[in-house]
């Protein structure tokens, strides 16, 4: 279940989000912030905002220590190592830091719906950090398996696709950049 999401980019049929009077009937469960699981396994892209960043570490240290069950999240955020939450996650309950260069991946843009490509190219390195209970470990360790299971289909395959998007939309290369993304929106938008 994802922790941070919207009808329009969830992919499980429940997840969290900040509007649930109206996201309910789509799926959403309510704020991550309400959100009180005894055991699971958890996936958390927020918003990159600092402060909120910083408050969904302090959530889910609460949760991992009152957890009485096996208790799992995998954190997907910018590896800004000079914002709080980066000393807040790796004292909490970090197992493993995978850090994954911008140039190498892409993210599913969060207003896809109003977008040409469904992808667009990373801003910043990303860390995908995981956060687990004891019991947690045991049931979903991290491994390099694992790893490279989860660069194949959720960074590089979306990599393959938005480059021949990218190509076929006129983009210079398939390797378009931030800049080059954000340009060919703005002049659709004219249009």
């Amino acid at each position: 279940m994802e922790c941070f999401a919207s009808p329009l980019n969830c992919y499980f049929g429940s997840f969290c989000s900040a509007f649930p009077d109206t996201d309910g009937v789509f799926g959403s469960v309510g704020s991550f912030f309400d959100f009180c699981p005894s055991g699971g396994s958890f996936e958390a892209n927020p918003p990159f905002v600092p402060e909120l960043m910083s408050a969904m570490a302090r959530h889910m240290e609460a949760l991992l220590q009152a957890a009485s069950q096996a208790l799992s999240f995998v954190v997907v955020i910018p590896a800004w190592k000079n914002v709080a939450v980066w000393p807040q996650l790796h004292r909490c309950c970090s197992l493993a830091t995978w850090t994954v260069s911008a140039s190498s991946h892409v993210f599913c843009d969060g207003a896809q719906h109003q977008r040409m490509l469904r992808y667009r190219p990373s801003s910043y390195d990303t860390a995908i950090i995981f956060l687990q209970n004891a019991d947690g470990l045991k049931t979903w360790p991290p491994s390099e398996d694992s790893r490279q299971a989860l660069l194949q289909v959720n960074l590089r395959k979306p990599c393959t696709v938005f480059a021949a998007k990218a190509m076929s939309q006129g983009m210079a290369s398939g390797a378009a950049s931030v800049s080059e993304y954000e340009a060919q929106n703005r002049k659709r938008r004219k249009m």
